[in-house]
């Protein structure tokens, strides 16, 4: 009896699979439609994801998770808001590791783990590891940073801060035949620079603080162009 449902079980799998994948696309067609319609807020595009961490040795999967998405987007409204989105994402992530870097910087613990074996790590032997675990984690992560060419902080937001600025004009590209959408590039490139002066305020916290001083600047000065050309919007 037990081999019957187990079979029973096994049929009925692809039917469940159907069910969800169906019930997450009529989930998503009102969103679709209203998005179309040209009636997103702006505050829909500073949603920010949850996802792997821009600092990690394997977000380059994440990466290419969000573009096989973006590209099997038919409908180009849909594509260049979701690209604009990321570019926010990309922004918000680049300023996040930045603050970390100049106020939290080294491994962190694994919660549980670490502190107990830091306490009977300190007990034993009178010596206050903070992360033993997260430490060995981290130095692996580093590695694959380090070979990816993305072994410090600022290499991590100078890759982050390219992607922002293809994004930015695929985006462009993408919503220059929609109508309705001046007044959301405006109002979200304003969210923009309100990042981009953080940015340019704490970059003077890591390394190599020139180079990305300059990229951050660059940066700016093309999200005004983008803004100009929008019928000569301006911050």
């Amino acid at each position: 009896m037990g081999k019957n449902s187990a079979r029973r079980g096994l049929a009925r799998a692809p039917m469940l699979l159907a069910a969800v994948v169906l019930g997450l696309i009529l989930t998503a067609l009102p969103a679709a439609a209203g998005e179309a319609s040209g009636t997103v807020s702006v505050d829909s595009l500073w949603n920010q994801p949850g996802g792997l961490s821009a600092d990690s040795g394997w977000y380059f999967l994440q990466q290419w998770w969000d573009q096989a998405a973006r590209t099997t987007t038919r409908d180009q409204t849909q594509r260049g808001l979701a690209e604009l989105a990321q570019a926010n994402t990309d922004l918000l992530n680049a300023y996040s590791l930045l603050a970390e870097a100049s106020t939290d910087p080294g491994p962190h613990p694994v919660p549980g783990i670490d502190p107990l074996l830091s306490g009977l790590y300190a007990t034993v032997t009178g010596v206050h590891v903070k992360a033993p675990v997260g430490g060995f984690f981290a130095g692996l992560n580093q590695a694959m940073l380090n070979v990816e060419g993305r072994g410090s902080t600022a290499d991590i937001i100078q890759s982050l801060l390219q992607d922002f600025d293809r994004l930015q004009q695929a985006a462009d590209r993408d919503l220059a035949q929609s109508q309705g959408f001046k007044s959301l590039w405006a109002a979200n490139s304003l969210r923009q620079a309100g990042v981009i002066a953080n940015l340019q305020a704490l970059a003077g916290e890591v390394s190599d603080a020139a180079s990305l001083r300059t990229a951050v600047t660059d940066l700016d000065h093309q999200r005004k162009n983008i803004l100009t050309e929008h019928d000569g919007l301006k911050d």
